[in-house]
């Protein structure tokens, strides 16, 4: 009986243990990619539009 206790502890430790991990794995690849994993500078070449038009004009005019 008291091995029978024993082992539904361990696989109690072993699925809380793998739920923890599951739940702290996207903090820790988001820290990781932030961190470590820098990206390169990068310029984007896009020309503004001056004067700025407008989608739809005016309902008063």
């Amino acid at each position: 009986m008291q091995q029978a206790i024993e082992q539904q502890k361990k696989n109690g430790r072993i699925k809380m243990l793998l739920i923890l991990a599951v739940c702290i794995a996207p903090v820790v690849a988001s820290y990781f990619t932030y961190y470590v994993i820098k990206p390169t500078g990068r310029t984007n070449y896009g020309d503004l539009i001056d004067p700025t038009q407008h989608a739809m004009p005016a309902l008063g005019a």
